[in-house]
C-alpha cells in the first residue's frame, strides 16, 4: 500500500469545517490556545494576515485608488478576537460598567434602537416645547 506524504497543519488550514469534523477532540486543545494567546502567547505565524485587494464597488474601474484592502485572518485568531470579546463584554455587564444609553455590543441594541431612543427624546423636548441640538 501506498501512503499520501503527511503534509503539516498549518493555521491557514484550520478550516471551519475541519473544526467541524474534529470538534469534540479539539475543543480543550482550541480552549488551550484561546486562553494562551489571550495571555500573549500566539504563535507568531497566528498573527499574520493574508491581505487581498478588493474592488470597492463592483461597477468600479480596476485602477489602484478603487481598491480597498481584504484582511484573511486565521480561523483560531478569529476564534480568539471572539472569545475576548466576548469576555470583554460580559465583565462590562456583569459589573454593570456599559452606560445606560449604550447600544453597541449590548444584546437587544443596534443602530435602529440608539434611533429610535434619539428620536423619541427630541419629541418629548418639542412637545414639552423645549429647544433640541443633535450634534
Amino acid at each position: 500500500e501506498s501512503y499520501a506524504p503527511l503534509i503539516p497543519v498549518t493555521p491557514q488550514m484550520m478550516s471551519p469545517y475541519l473544526l467541524n469534523v474534529l470538534f469534540v477532540n479539539l475543543i480543550p486543545i482550541l480552549k488551550r490556545i484561546v486562553n494562551a494567546s489571550l495571555t500573549g502567547l500566539l504563535p507568531s505565524p497566528w498573527k499574520r494576515a493574508i491581505i487581498l485587494p478588493k474592488l470597492k464597488k463592483l461597477n468600479l474601474d480596476p485602477v489602484l485608488s478603487n481598491y480597498s484592502p481584504l484582511s484573511n485572518l486565521t480561523f483560531i485568531s478569529k476564534l480568539t478576537e471572539k472569545a475576548a470579546s466576548i469576555q470583554v463584554v460580559n465583565h462590562l455587564a456583569l459589573h454593570d460598567l456599559f452606560p445606560r444609553t449604550q447600544s453597541a455590543y449590548s444584546k437587544h441594541h443596534s443602530t435602529k434602537t440608539a434611533f429610535l431612543k434619539i428620536t423619541n427624546d427630541i419629541l418629548l423636548k418639542m412637545k414639552r416645547q423645549h429647544v433640541s441640538l443633535l450634534v
